[in-house]
């Protein structure tokens, strides 16, 4: 999950699902990033705010 800041720099989470498992609302300023299948909240605050896939090998 990536943050994105207003002065250029971003703040990345390592999440542990693949990024199609979760969904990114957006509500005004404020972003949620939940689970799709338990609806579990994993983030809430400014954004905006992207869930994407690591070619990382772990």
């Amino acid at each position: 999950m990536q943050r994105h800041h207003r002065f250029r720099w971003s703040t990345t989470n390592i999440l542990p699902l693949v990024a199609d498992s979760y969904v990114v609302r957006e509500s005004g300023a404020l972003y949620q990033v939940r689970v799709k299948d338990t609806l579990a909240l994993v983030y809430a605050g400014p954004g905006p705010v992207t869930v994407v896939r690591s070619n990382a090998p772990f």
